[in-house]
């Protein structure tokens, strides 16, 4: 939850068909709230995180232990007739749910401001 303000003035040059000049101001998160977001997929690239500088701001973790992962400490299960049980087939991780990067919050208080000529 993040609240963003957006203002635009513009005012047109030598009458009506005259270049119109323009100021915007842009205030991302105007009241400085954080909290966890870990939102959308890549962003700022063309690609994965790995690929084209993009930046995969999914980050929070979801580590589950399970029989496949630690086979000595969970009893393996089989999911179409047996519900599993927290404690004996798996359990979260110890950080699960945690943020794991900067990118897992919401956008901290910042602003924008655009100039420009429009013809």
């Amino acid at each position: 939850m993040r609240t963003d303000l957006g203002l635009t003035y513009s005012h047109r040059v030598g009458g009506g068909g005259g270049p119109e000049l323009y100021v915007q101001m842009h205030v991302m998160n105007l009241f400085n709230q954080f909290q966890l977001c870990a939102c959308g997929g890549t962003a700022f690239g063309t690609g994965g995180a790995g690929a084209a500088g993009g930046i995969n701001i999914q980050r929070l973790n979801t580590a589950i232990l399970t029989p496949v992962t630690t086979p000595a400490r969970y009893a393996a299960f089989n999911p179409f007739t047996t519900t599993p049980v927290r404690g004996v087939n798996y359990d979260l991780g110890p950080i699960f749910g945690m943020a794991t990067s900067r990118f897992a919050y919401t956008t901290p208080q910042s602003m924008r401001l655009l100039f420009g000529v429009r013809f």
